[in-house]
């Protein structure tokens, strides 16, 4: 049986509005998470949660502690507290987009800020170039910039767009991710795939740049993909264009819907 403290968490979390079935699930697979004092513990770490990330919402702060129970045994003082006034006030964010972020990443909350989000801050700040506000706006758009790995993710992406021309702190790469940040969280051998073909079509290296600046589905979707043989074809046969003009003149129009 779980602690009698686990029951009284229980019966709290409920009452500020946390659905039934997510605390019947903590109760039953995460008591541990549950089992501390009421008061002095558990009741400041939710306040923080209801107040500064979810605004009140007791369904949202039932996804949030459903995905990352753990983050009730976080400390107030040097994990979550602290991680939450680093969201809000080094980077900035708004309730909202806390919110969401929170929501659609929650493991975030858990990260420690030196180990985790700071490096992740000073990279795109001081090695990018990418302003604050620019970094918020990625972070809004694509909350996966503060999730996804430093050195495993972001700095090979990095890598090669360098590789393409892409210099680090240029206008032309802050103003791609500020824009783009989804471009991290794609694998990386699309967007190689797809230079590979550009080139064969005859697209030189400054050509490469501004087909994948103006189109960013490009870093996803590949050309050989359904939607765009369909697309290549189509322009083909309505407008006689050849497949390199359309990428160098019009790269945008991968963006577009084909029926529409």
């Amino acid at each position: 049986l779980p602690p009698p403290s686990a029951a009284a968490t229980a019966a709290y979390l409920a009452s500020v509005g946390v659905p039934a079935p997510v605390v019947a699930a903590l109760e039953a697979d995460h008591a541990d998470c549950l089992a501390h004092g009421l008061e002095g513990v558990i009741k400041p770490k939710v306040g923080l949660l209801l107040k500064e990330v979810v605004a009140g919402d007791g369904v949202a702060l039932g996804a949030v502690l459903g995905a990352v129970p753990r983050v009730l045994n976080a400390s107030l003082e040097a994990g979550l507290g602290r991680t939450v006034g680093w969201l809000r006030t080094s980077l900035g964010l708004r309730a909202s987009t806390l919110k969401r972020i929170a929501l659609a990443r929650p493991q975030i909350l858990t990260y420690d800020v030196d180990k985790t989000l700071a490096p992740k801050l000073a990279f795109y700040t001081q090695e990018l170039g990418i302003p604050v506000e620019g970094v918020r706006r990625m972070a809004g758009a694509s909350p996966d910039v503060l999730a996804i790995g430093l050195g495993n993710d972001l700095r090979p992406t990095v890598a090669w767009l360098e590789s393409l021309g892409f210099a680090k702190g240029s206008p032309a790469l802050v103003d791609l991710l500020v824009h783009h940040p989804t471009i991290f969280h794609n694998p990386l051998e699309t967007a190689k795939r797809n230079v590979k073909t550009l080139g064969e079509w005859g697209i030189g290296g400054e050509g490469v740049k501004a087909v994948l600046a103006s189109s960013p589905s490009l870093f996803r979707i590949s050309l050989a993909s359904p939607s765009n043989a369909s697309k290549l074809k189509y322009w083909d046969a309505a407008v006689g264009r050849p497949r390199p003009a359309i990428a160098t003149d019009a790269p945008n129009l991968f963006e577009r819907s084909l029926p529409k």
